[in-house]
């Protein structure tokens, strides 16, 4: 199992806007250069941060992207959910909107045993310990783990 570059570039971002700290807008063109990632790619994501509630755009010359609440009211779940949707290991246990809101029937003609499956019991377990350790871990927590150990955000 996997996070997508969606999920690692857009935790990786919004860590540099919290560890920024300041509040002042940080543009696309400067993160995605300090991340060598694509400034296109970043603002896909960006998109998706901002409907999300995650971040406020700021219009002008020193315009850019800010945190709209502090890094201790966002968590590393809210980011991931933002860019990458709901989180379920499996198409079993993952929410019914991800398979465009089908209903349940619809969801038993994806997989006939998924009401009697003994290992969909691993894939729930596991799901909701994801779920507790990215909704427990906020942005703050990140960037304090991050300055004891030494490393960057970016």
């Amino acid at each position: 199992m996997r996070m997508s570059t969606r999920g690692r570039f857009g935790l990786r971002a919004l860590l540099h806007l919290a560890e920024n700290g300041d509040g002042l807008p940080m543009s696309v063109s400067i993160l995605a250069r300090e991340m060598a990632v694509s400034a296109d790619y970043l603002m896909q994501l960006f998109v998706k941060l901002r409907r999300a509630g995650l971040v406020k755009s700021v219009r002008g010359p020193r315009g850019g992207f800010k945190l709209s609440r502090p890094a201790a009211k966002i968590t590393v779940g809210d980011v991931v959910r933002a860019v990458e949707g709901p989180i379920g290991v499996a198409p079993c246990v993952a929410p019914e909107s991800c398979y465009g809101g089908r209903s349940r029937r619809a969801m038993q003609r994806l997989c006939p045993r998924r009401d009697r499956c003994a290992a969909r019991i691993v894939w729930e377990n596991l799901s909701a310990e994801i779920e507790r350790v990215l909704d427990d871990t906020n942005l703050s927590q990140v960037l304090t783990d991050a300055q004891r150990l030494q490393r960057v955000p970016v």
